[in-house]
């Protein structure tokens, strides 16, 4: 047959290949295009011969083509499909493919896909004759090889459409699969079992998952076939020693937990290996895990007995006689023994976690009096009921402990169920009677194979003439905790024992979640509360103020309750286990920390991790049980619920899972019978905490999410969302989870504004950062000023400055490119607040300027009240600055004026905020209050929580200066939970220097160390020099007052130099006055006069009143102290006056005071 040439041109060098007789190909490619047009053409040639044949022969030729051209002009032996991303193969077990570590895939070529795990799992190079061989050994050679190069093919064509990182090499005869350590679980197995070290074994059997290919068969392929059976033998036969010597190394350290742990997995690969089942056994028994031992004894003896017709060995049967016959204690190592001793009021850091018994004293004493009654032989039944984790079994061992004080001798018997015990006949009686002390109890439970209804109903006799033998020593104790897991013949015996012990001194209880969920459970109580034998007690969550208790108790400092209390009920839902899960995870984190006086908060660290806080995974355990017996019907309609996040009616759920009438109702009284679901008001139905909503979030995937929020808001509309501002929000946020950017848009951007007032929230945070991303491919750029403007103000809103200000900034470059002058000066405006909040008072006053400059340049009724912003600003930068305080009240009162006509409650909070700074700089106390309990009411209307939080501040701090301790104790108590409420961090700056101020007042010398270290660390974390000053300053007052007066003289004039030049006129002059003082107080007098004397000269020079007078008051002790009586009471007459005049009755007092102590001669007590 003839050929003709393929002529192929890579950069200019030309090659020819010789090509069947089929088609005439010319190709020109400037890089890499000749491979990928030959693959093109081959589909589009004119065949001249059969069909088939000629595909064959085209794609032979082809792939030699491939195999020859290369970028440059020359040959390479060997092609590798290009990669990007990691091809990971799972080969132990079912065998699994994935790319990059989460996307799964498999090949339709099963040959291929055989070709694949076959080099993976070998890691070497063969030649294209073994391979097909391999595969295709029965095949004639010839179509062996094609075969081979045809499925080489589909792998290739497989590999590089995912451009994975593991290529397969092809050479002109060896192939092999070139992989990276760890791409494949077999070559990272055995390189595992090389390295032969404890570490290396233990990560080696983790990663057996099963057989080698389990499940995969080439049944026309029998060479790969028994390659298969003996390369997996070779591998379990590997696994099984390698386990093997994990078991002797934990048994030589005697760390039984591990030893039973691979013990266990041993004894599943061969479930009749009696030598394996032994030597579990044994490491149960020298564990101390009696009941397991018997529990899984039984299990393999009725395994043994059906599988093979026989009995366990006298050595296996020996093993258990021995271990659960009596031991008498050695009361010599008993009285040795170091008494366990448990430290009240800690708590670990791990999930394990041991709080005091809270709220429970009434259930603690109905059991308490049951008990008693069952000293007299009266025999009662009580079932507590309640949630996973509402510490149903720390109520048991609390009352376990309390009743060896009782004055009857009563013996405790503990049994569980589990979820595992569906098999198991009476397991929970296993591990109660196992304990019992009179001897070996658990064979009366034995049941012997076959199992007939005859002989279970002698073993329920059988236990209750046991029970009446325990009890001639005394009373009985017996519980048995979860019988919603316990299987019929659990329930059965619980109830028989329920119904029989009325003449028997014993108090049976068991634990449940949903009673009315078991029928046996609901039978019992319907039957035994008729009769007096059954008592029903509710195991109920924490109340708010049990929370506040507990913390209390725990030793938390009362400044941290206050913080924590409410989030942690709202967190928690009062579950105790939850509550412990959440403090162990914060003390992880370091947010709450521990010293000798207890455990405290770090407000900062709270306020940031919060946010972002989830719950540990084991509280989602909690619910993960409960959901596993439900149906998927069930399933369905709870996760609408948790998507839609808010009561969904009931017409509207049938709606959504497309249920008849009847059908629907009867998956409801299921979840409500459960306790799943809760009515709501208007016939709707919702979950009955955010605990459940989080738990069932966290099982879903982004896919299962998303289509549920698209289904929610196809239905909203029908049921008429669209007609309410709460409706438009739920279609806002469905329309943006779902993904939908014409939907988001249209209601995304409506609901901006209203969102802005809410309180702020990491949720509302993240619907603004999903509906930016939606619409930044599209959005014109007013769109993106609003959503520009709104993440600043969020952000700035939650405390986190730097995100605000990268939000605010980016506002106003948008705003300066479409010449939007009011959006300008909006961003110009809150560029300035940000300023103000980081004390930066140069640039808010810049920033002030320029929008103000913006606004006079618009109509004045359009522009009043932004232009009311910017006076505020202005004064409030000037008031704290303190330069000009004349100055700053005309712009303060030109706002105001603004705001009120405008009705801008928020801002008008603002200014009357500034005013009272102002009166306060100039000493009129009363004034100022009046201002700020003004504020308050504005910011309360208006709803502004951060000049609210303030208010309530400052509200504190002139109350203590007019000495009304209590009313600034209550108003920074308000402030405080409103700024740990919505995350005010710069209101939380100033709360805890009040806060400290007013220990300070009652000597509280430690509590208020902990809130001026709270606050200075939390100035040092936003880089706050003059709150740093202050709180420096604050210490500094401390240490004067525990009597260390060079500390205190340190900490003060290193709070002066931070602040040296920066302006801070107030806080200033008051370091100045505290440090003047601590010198006299020192007996430096002379150090004393030129710090007075610049103090003085600040307050004269800027009008700051009060602080003249606390300067004039340590002037005339100085005069005193000089023998300078005479003057000194001049003095302090003269500073009584105006005190007077100013109605500063504290002040009054304490110039009386200064003066009382000059005359009797005692001149070093500071006033």
């Amino acid at each position: 047959m003839g050929c003709f040439f393929v002529r192929v041109i890579i950069r200019n060098v030309h090659f020819y290949h010789s090509v069947p007789r089929v088609a005439l190909v010319y190709v020109t490619s400037k890089k890499f295009g000749a491979v990928s047009r030959l693959w093109t053409l081959r589909r589009s040639v004119v065949y001249t011969e059969s069909k088939r044949l000629a595909r064959v022969r085209l794609h032979g030729v082809i792939s030699r083509l491939g195999d020859a051209i290369r970028p440059g002009g020359g040959r390479r032996r060997e092609s590798v499909v290009p990669t990007s991303n990691g091809l990971d193969l799972y080969l132990l077990g079912t065998p699994e493919l994935k790319i990059g570590g989460a996307e799964s895939w498999r090949l339709r070529d099963q040959k291929a896909t055989a070709l694949l795990f076959y080099l993976a799992v070998t890691g070497r190079a063969f030649s294209r004759d073994h391979l097909a061989n391999l595969l295709w050994g029965d095949s004639p050679e010839s179509n062996a090889r094609h075969s081979l190069r045809s499925s080489l093919y589909h792998l290739r064509q497989a590999l590089a459409s995912r451009e994975t990182a593991g290529p397969l090499v092809t050479g002109s005869d060896k192939i092999y699969l070139d992989i990276r350590d760890g791409q494949c679980d077999v070559q990272t197995f055995r390189a595992l079992l090389l390295q032969k070290t404890e570490e290396a074994l233990t990560e080696a059997v983790s990663l057996y998952r099963g057989p080698l290919l389990q499940g995969f068969t080439l049944t026309d392929a029998p060479v790969f076939e028994q390659w298969l059976r003996e390369e997996s033998s070779n591998l379990s036969h590997a696994y099984q020693n390698a386990l093997l010597w994990l078991v002797t190394q934990a048994e030589s350290r005697q760390t039984w937990d591990k030893a039973v742990e691979y013990a266990e997995t041993l004894a599943q690969l061969d479930p009749l290996d009696e030598a394996a089942e032994r030597r579990l056994l044994g490491l149960y028994l020298r564990g101390g895990a009696v009941g397991r031992a018997l529990r899984h004894y039984q299990q393999f003896k009725e395994n043994f007995y059906r599988e093979l017709g026989l009995a366990p060995s006298p050595e296996t049967e020996e093993l258990l006689q021995h271990a659960l016959r009596p031991q008498t204690p050695d009361r010599n190592q008993a009285a040795n023994a170091p008494p366990k001793v448990e430290s009240p009021g800690r708590f670990g850091s791990s999930s394990a976690v041991s709080l005091p018994l809270i709220g429970r004293d009434q259930l603690l004493a109905q059991l308490l009096g049951l008990a008693d009654d069952c000293t007299s032989a009266r025999g009662t039944t009580a079932l507590l009921c309640g949630e996973a984790g509402m510490g149903k079994t720390r109520l048991l061992e609390e009352l376990a402990a309390l009743l060896p004080e009782t004055r009857s001798k009563w013996m405790v018997l503990h049994g569980s169920c589990s979820p595992f015990d569906d098999l198991i006949s009476y397991g929970p009686f296993y591990d109660a009677f196992q304990s019992a002390t009179s001897g070996d109890l658990t064979g009366l439970l034995s049941v012997e194979p076959g199992n007939s209804r005859a002989e279970s109903g002698n073993i329920l006799w059988r236990v209750l003439e046991t029970l009446r033998l325990l009890t001639q020593g005394g009373p009985l104790l017996l519980t048995i905790e979860d019988l919603h897991w316990a299987n019929s013949a659990t329930l059965h015996m619980f109830g028989f024992l329920a119904t029989r012990i009325r003449a028997l001194p014993v108090l049976l209880v068991g634990t449940t979640q949903h009673p009315e969920s078991v029928p046996a459970i609901g039978r019992l109580i319907g039957v035994g509360r008729h009769r007096g034998d059954v008592h029903l007690l509710p195991v109920t969550p924490f109340e708010l103020g049990e929370i506040t208790e507990l913390l209390l108790k725990l030793g938390f400092d009362p400044d941290s309750v206050v913080s924590l209390s409410g989030w942690l009920h709202h967190r928690s839902g009062g579950s105790p286990f939850i509550l412990g899960e959440i403090l162990a995870h914060l003390r992880t984190d370091c947010v709450i920390t521990a010293d000798d006086s207890g455990w405290h908060l770090d407000a900062a660290c709270f306020l940031r991790e919060r946010v972002r806080l989830s719950l540990p995974e084991t509280t989602y355990d909690l619910l993960a049980w409960r959901l596993a017996a439900l149906s998927p019907a069930a399933l369905h309609l709870l996760d609408l619920l948790a998507v839609a996040g808010q009561p969904v009616s009931l017409s509207m759920l049938e709606y959504l899972t497309h249920d008849q009438a009847e059908q629907s109702l009867t998956t409801i009284e299921d979840l409500l019978a459960r306790g799943l679901v809760v009515e709501a008001a208007g016939e709707a139905l919702t979950l009955p905490h955010n605990l459940v909503r989080e738990a069932l979030l966290s099982r879903l995937s982004h896919l299962r999410r998303r289509s549920l929020h698209l289904q929610i808001l196809e239905a909203l509309p029908q049921f008429g969302a669209s007609d309410a501002p709460a409706g438009l929000r739920q279609l806002a946020l469905h329309a943006v989870e779902g993904e939908d950017a014409m939907l988001a848009r249209r209601y995304g951007l409506a609901v901006l504004d209203a969102l802005l007032q809410d309180e702020p929230s990491a949720e509302t945070l993240r619907f603004l950062y999903q509906l930016r991303d939606l619409l930044l491919p599209t959005s014109t750029t007013p769109e993106l000023m609003r959503l520009s403007h709104a993440l600043g103000h969020l952000h700035q809103a939650l405390g986190q400055i730097e995100a605000a200000t990268r939000w605010h900034q980016q506002h106003l470059e948008l705003a300066q490119r479409a010449d939007d002058i009011s959006g300008q000066a909006v961003a110009y405006f809150e560029i300035s607040e940000l300023a103000l909040v980081t004390n930066d008072y140069a640039a808010a006053a810049t920033a002030a300027t320029s929008g103000v400059q913006l606004c006079e340049t618009q109509d004045e009724e359009e522009a009043a009240v932004l232009l009311g912003r910017g006076y505020r600003l202005l004064g409030a930068a000037r008031a704290m600055e303190g330069s000009d305080l004349l100055g700053a009240v005309g712009y303060l009162e030109q706002a105001a004026a603004a705001h009120l006509r405008a009705g801008s409650l928020g801002d008008l909070a603002a200014d009357l905020f500034e005013l009272g700074n102002v009166a306060a700089q100039r000493g009129e106390l009363h004034r100022a209050l009046s201002f700020y309990e003004q504020a308050t009411e504005a910011a309360s209307g208006g709803h502004s929580h951060y000049f609210l939080a303030l208010a309530f501040n400052n509200v504190a701090y002139h109350n203590l200066l007019l000495g009304r301790v209590e009313a600034a104790l209550e108003a920074v108590t308000k402030g405080q939970r409103i700024a740990m409420t919505y995350e005010l961090v710069g209101a939380l700056l100033h709360l805890y220097s009040t806060q400290g101020e007013i220990h300070l007042f009652k000597a509280e010398w430690d509590r208020a160390h902990q809130s001026f270290q709270r606050g200075l660390a939390l100035a040092a974390d936003l880089g706050n020099l003059e709150r740093q000053a202050g709180y420096w300053a604050n210490l500094a007052l401390v240490a004067r007052g525990q009597g260390d007066l060079t500390k205190a003289r340190e900490l003060l004039q290193d709070a002066r130099a931070l602040i040296a030049g920066q302006g801070y006129w107030h806080l200033h002059t008051r370091i100045l006055l505290w440090l003047a003082e601590t010198w006299w107080l020192e007996e430096s007098i002379d150090e004393a006069w030129p710090v007075l004397q610049e103090a003085l000269d600040i307050a004269h020079s800027q009008g700051r009143e009060l602080l003249v007078m606390q300067g004039e008051r340590l002037r005339a002790q100085l005069l005193a102290a000089t023998g300078k009586r005479s003057l000194a009471d001049t003095i302090l007459a003269r500073v009584v006056e105006q005190a007077s005049a100013h109605n500063l009755a504290l002040e009054v007092t304490r110039a009386e005071a200064v003066g009382s102590q000059i005359a009797g001669g005692k001149v070093r007590e500071p006033g």
